[in-house]
């Protein structure tokens, strides 16, 4: 846990750098499909297509995120009984 300066000051604690950035990337995500269908409705095909390799490319970076995340949250987890068992046993 960051120190209570710390948490005065607006800056992140420890649980929030937890919290997924899911809904910010999903307005990414629905703003995206809109501006392709309404750009596939004006005519423009191509500048559609780019959109929607843009929605695409959101889309896995989120999936590598959400990835990422697991994996520091197993190794987190996988980490903390065996530091507690090296502070507790006083070497």
């Amino acid at each position: 846990m960051l120190p209570s300066f710390a948490r005065r000051r607006g800056q992140k604690t420890v649980g929030s750098l937890f919290a997924p950035p899911f809904p910010q990337i999903q307005v990414v995500l629905d703003r995206e499909y809109e501006v392709a269908r309404q750009q596939l409705a004006a005519g423009h095909k191509d500048r559609a297509v780019v959109a929607l390799r843009r929605r695409k490319y959101q889309e896995v970076l989120l999936a590598k995120t959400d990835g990422q995340l697991e994996n520091l949250e197993q190794l987190v987890s996988g980490s903390m009984p065996v530091i507690a068992l090296y502070v507790f046993s006083g070497n």
